[in-house]
């Protein structure tokens, strides 16, 4: 038991980070030991069900009800003692990432009956509880928990024997289970920019967070795109020295802003293809260009902070009409003139995309290398994955599998992680 209990303490790598508010439910089984004034006390098992709140990031606070019968070899014969306990203690994370150790210490009640002792007539007590054990990451929304903990009480009184002695009986119980993620009561208080930018548009363009390859039918009015992409520029210096936050609040808008913009390229590209094939056919066609009242981005003319905007979406309609080194050439740009920009991380993701696109995988490694090295961007996901499928046409199944296992490790949430996996299992 001592060997079992230093492996659920030890074993650690890193895991997914709690957060506040995070709530989780589970059970597990496992065996638990008695260690009164008898030298031979048999393992037995038990099971427990829990609850954790999130604290903080390293801190969870959980509430632990489980049945431990244990047994006591006394001379008079085989003591069996029945413990039901409530406990409420408080986990500290060691490490972060898929692994997560922990250290837990709390305090608690039981009420245990002995075979010989009054009967077996119930008696109540108090115990303390110090311990420890390992969280692992099965998916976004569940662990596999391992916890073992030493528990000590205030009574000697387990093992059914009515004689003092110096030291109060105790017990250890080690267990493993499940635990499925309940969600977050926390919300967040910053302003819902997003709402704000899409509320003056005709039909709810912006609220689906479909991945691009799935949206479908039209797009739906563009609301004059390139002006709200103008006001959420203007809104970025605004906010620039605000929480940390309401910044990344603002970048992930214009993340979505990106999908929205290059569905919309996709639609008109789909409008001119139809158009080409009516004119080889003689036909008329009397199609009408969703760009129509949209500014036009001229490659040759500069780029400058008040068209910021419509150069990064041309960038996005050039990498959609497989104009794969005007687009880069764009992104790059973009990136030479406004390297502080809030979606500088997304031209370099984007400069990545295009190599890709074009075949030139080793190259597009490196442009998403460079992804990685922002401090913050929203893009370290979607990177990670490109390069596993990068690494992947390049033969190196190696890399692949060391790509795939960052992101699972460091972006346990992310949509990507599925796929992912599931490419990797293709190889």
């Amino acid at each position: 038991t001592a060997a079992l209990a230093a492996l659920l303490i030890l074993q650690a790598a890193a895991l997914s980070q709690t957060k506040k508010g995070e709530r989780a439910a589970g059970f597990s089984i496992g065996v638990q030991q008695q260690y009164n004034d008898f030298p031979v006390t048999p393992t037995k098992f038990g099971a427990e069900g829990f609850f954790s709140y999130g604290l903080s990031k390293r801190f969870n606070l959980n509430f632990i009800a489980g049945f431990a019968p244990t047994a006591t070899v006394a001379p008079t014969g085989t003591v069996n003692t029945s413990i039901l306990y409530l406990d409420l203690v408080t986990d500290y994370t060691l490490l972060q990432g898929r692994f997560k150790p922990f250290l837990t210490a709390g305090v608690g009640a039981l009420r245990f009956s002995a075979s010989n002792f009054f009967g077996g007539k119930g008696f109540y007590d108090g115990e303390f509880v110090l311990g420890g054990g390992l969280r692992y990451a099965i998916s976004p929304s569940m662990d596999f928990v391992f916890r073992g903990a030493w528990k000590y009480t205030t009574g000697d009184n387990l093992d059914g024997s009515t004689f003092p002695t110096k030291t109060n009986d105790s017990y250890f119980t080690g267990r493993a289970g499940l635990a499925i993620a309940l969600g977050s009561k926390s919300k967040s208080t910053e302003p819902d920019l997003f709402t704000a930018a899409s509320s003056d548009s005709e039909g709810d363009v912006f609220a689906s967070d479909a991945p691009l390859d799935e949206v479908g039918g039209e797009a739906g009015q563009s609301g004059d795109l390139m002006n709200q992409l103008a006001e959420l520029d203007d809104a970025s210096q605004q906010i620039s020295g605000s929480t940390d936050m309401t910044m990344e609040e603002y970048i992930r808008l214009k993340s979505k802003i990106d999908e929205l913009t290059s569905a919309i390229e996709r639609k008109e590209n789909e409008i001119s293809e139809l158009e080409q094939e009516a004119a080889q056919k003689g036909l008329t066609a009397n199609y009408q260009s969703t760009s129509v009242g949209r500014q036009v981005f001229d490659i040759s003319a500069p780029i400058s902070k008040s068209n910021y905007s419509v150069a990064y979406e041309a960038g996005l309609n050039r990498f959609y009409s497989r104009r794969y080194q005007e687009a880069i050439e764009i992104f790059q740009t973009l990136l030479r003139k406004f390297p502080k920009h809030s979606l500088a991380s997304n031209c370099q993701y984007w400069i990545g995309e295009n190599y890709f696109a074009d075949g030139k995988y080793r190259t597009a490694i490196n442009a998403f290398e460079k992804v990685l090295q922002y401090d913050r961007s929203l893009k370290k996901d979607d990177a990670l994955y490109m390069m596993s499928k990068a690494y992947g046409n390049l033969g190196q199944t190696s890399k692949v599998r060391e790509m795939v296992d960052k992101l699972t490790r460091e972006y346990p949430s992310s949509e990507f992680v599925g796929k992912a996996q599931k490419y990797l299992r293709s190889l």
